[in-house]
């Protein structure tokens, strides 16, 4: 082979998982055809709806994630137990000696400082009182 371009041309499915292409050279002075086989190795991220006919094996990093996707819902089950056998929800089962810290969650009440006014909102554009743009050329 002349390591050139190549071109797929054709292909077929051979059997569930696995598939045949033909492919050809770009070169014309070349002009070698070939076949290649691809097929399913692994699975990286499993069907919403498993067939139980098909036993292919998991990638690592997809065993990864559903280990971790489990152990994230164990936690979860086991905070909402813990909150469901606390007898008083307003204080938390591990609660601290240190002080809750106040959130504000209001604007402060305190007048505005008259030396430092507010800046007045912008006119709309091209309306009347505002000017028109000198790039246009004309005037309205």
């Amino acid at each position: 082979m002349c390591k050139g371009k190549t071109k797929l041309h054709s292909g077929q499915q051979v059997d569930r998982f696995a598939w045949e292409h033909i492919f050809c050279c770009c070169d014309p002075y070349c002009g070698c055809t070939f076949v290649t086989r691809g097929e399913v190795a692994r699975i990286i991220t499993p069907p919403k709806v498993p067939n139980p006919d098909v036993n292919l094996p998991i990638s690592a990093r997809a065993a990864k994630r559903r280990e971790n996707k489990a152990k994230r819902e164990a936690a979860a089950a086991a905070a909402a137990t813990a909150s469901d056998s606390n007898p008083n929800p307003a204080t938390p089962l591990c609660a601290s000696s240190a002080p809750a810290l106040a959130i504000q969650t209001h604007a402060p009440t305190t007048p505005p400082d008259p030396a430092h006014p507010a800046p007045a909102p912008p006119a709309a554009p091209h309306s009347p009182g505002t000017p028109w743009p000198s790039w246009l050329g004309t005037s309205r």
